[in-house]
């Protein structure tokens, strides 16, 4: 974090900053809420406003994986689509979040509501889901509430 932060230092006067494992959302705990359910949420990365609730508060949050695990990813890509605002709530199980029905859960997981961002929360500008791999990174994409999309890659492995 302290060499990344060093290429944004740009951010700052901006009041931008980032922050790795960031539970807060102003005074209360990140969190996705649903009738008699609290999930909290922390985001690998985010680029944000500390203490600013508002609109231009939230601007990036980034999950980075270094695997490619199919139950993983869909928990990251709940989690990215209703923190970007792309979609409205997500499917909460035991540890573990879905978009759709039919997304495939682990045996041990049981069901237990919808989960949406608190009306107190504004959703994130940008959603980034960054996979590292020995054959080359891969990258998921979400802005200002669209539906994710897969970047291609300029980087070499």
């Amino acid at each position: 974090m302290i060499y990344l932060n060093r290429h944004l230092a740009g951010l700052s006067l901006n009041g931008l900053v980032l922050d790795q494992d960031y539970e807060r959302a102003g005074q209360v705990t990140k969190r996705l809420i649903g009738e008699g359910l609290i999930r909290k949420i922390t985001p690998d990365m985010i680029v944000h406003r500390r203490h600013d609730l508002g609109p231009a508060g939230n601007l990036l949050a980034i999950e980075v994986k270094t695997h490619n695990r199919e139950d993983r990813r869909l928990h990251d890509f709940a989690k990215l689509s209703v923190l970007t605002g792309h979609a409205a709530e997500a499917i909460a199980y035991d540890d573990c979040l879905r978009l759709l029905p039919s997304d495939p859960v682990p045996s041990d997981q049981n069901f237990r509501g919808h989960v949406s961002l608190p009306a107190s929360m504004c959703p994130y500008k940008h959603g980034l889901w960054l996979l590292l791999e020995p054959d080359g990174p891969q990258y998921w994409w979400w802005s200002s509430g669209s539906r994710p999309r897969r970047l291609g890659c300029d980087i070499e492995p």
